[in-house]
Parts: structure tokens; C-alpha cells; sequence
């Protein structure tokens, strides 16, 4: 069993996630932000080792906690590719491409017994707002904003509507 804690960043607009296995005593922090203290106390309040850290995408607004976390805890900070898969306990995380915001951009699917449970959508799916596309330039904004559209409308088409969504922005 699983539990998901979100971590706000009120004056950056973020949130990071820690996806807690208490009973395998293990965890995993999604889009973690450099301040790596509050990972690290909430982990030993849950009796668990922060096992992996992944980031959904480049972050321009705040440096990721990744690094930091493997030097102080050696978490697996290995990236997981598209399409790629994770096993974290009685569950697996699928690394999804969703470009828009970001060309790189994954999001994270969360699967128990196959079943999709949860998505950690970094800034390819928000609550009431659409992701920045021109953050790399105006070049880019217009490929961006239509790759966002399809990630929308086809890379995640067919999730169940139960689905529990974590956006890293606008959450």
C-alpha cells in the first residue's frame, strides 16, 4: 500500500510528491525541489529510505533537489525514458512523453495490479491553466503549445476518469 504527500512551494507555484510504501518501508520523491530537508525528516517520521527521485521535466523557476538527494541518501536518480517502467514496491511507474511545456517533458503513471491510480503530470496536465510553452524561446512556443494539445488529446487518452492527477504547477 501507498500513500502520496505533496510538498508545496507557495512562493514558486510547485508542489513535489512523496510516494510513501510504509509496510516495504520505501520511498520515492517526484519533482523535488533543492531544499531536501523536508524529504529527508518526513522519510524518517514514515521509518522509510528514499529508494528513487525523478523529475518530470527541467525546471526554469527552481533548481531540483535530484542530486542532492543521491549525495545525502544515495537515492537512484537514473532517469527513466519514456515508455520506461519502474518497479516501486506492489506498484509500477511508467514514464509517459507528454511535450508541451517542456520538449523533454514525462509525466509519471502510477499502476497497482495494472490498473493506472495516479499521474504525476508535472506541467503537462494543471488544474485551471495551461502550461507556459515559451519558456524556451518564441521560436519554440507555437510547436510547443501544439504538442501540448496532443498530449492532451492523445498521449493520455484513455486514462480512467478516477485517475488522481499531481501537477507539479498549478496544483
Amino acid at each position: 500500500m501507498y500513500t502520496v504527500e505533496a510538498f508545496d512551494a507557495p512562493d514558486l507555484g510547485n508542489a513535489s510528491f512523496l510516494v510513501a510504501d510504509t509496510e516495504r518501508g520505501i520511498g520515492l520523491v517526484v519533482d523535488p525541489l533543492r531544499d531536501i530537508d523536508r524529504y529527508l525528516h518526513r522519510a524518517s517520521a514514515l521509518n522509510i529510505k528514499l529508494t528513487h527521485a525523478l523529475d518530470t521535466h527541467l525546471h526554469n523557476d527552481f533548481v531540483s533537489g535530484r542530486r542532492e538527494l543521491a549525495a545525502e541518501t544515495g537515492t537512484n536518480i537514473d532517469e527513466v525514458g519514456p515508455g520506461g517502467e519502474l518497479a516501486f514496491g506492489d506498484v509500477t511507474v511508467r514514464a509517459i512523453h507528454t511535450p508541451g511545456h517542456t520538449p523533454d517533458h514525462k509525466s509519471y503513471l502510477l499502476t497497482e495490479a495494472g490498473r493506472p491510480r495516479a499521474l504525476f503530470s508535472g506541467g503537462a496536465v494543471m488544474l485551471g491553466a495551461v502550461a507556459r510553452t515559451d519558456l524556451f524561446g518564441p521560436h519554440l512556443a507555437v510547436h510547443l503549445a501544439l504538442e501540448e494539445l496532443a498530449t492532451l488529446q492523445v498521449r493520455l487518452r484513455g486514462l480512467p476518469d478516477d485517475l488522481v492527477v499531481f501537477p507539479t504547477h498549478g496544483g
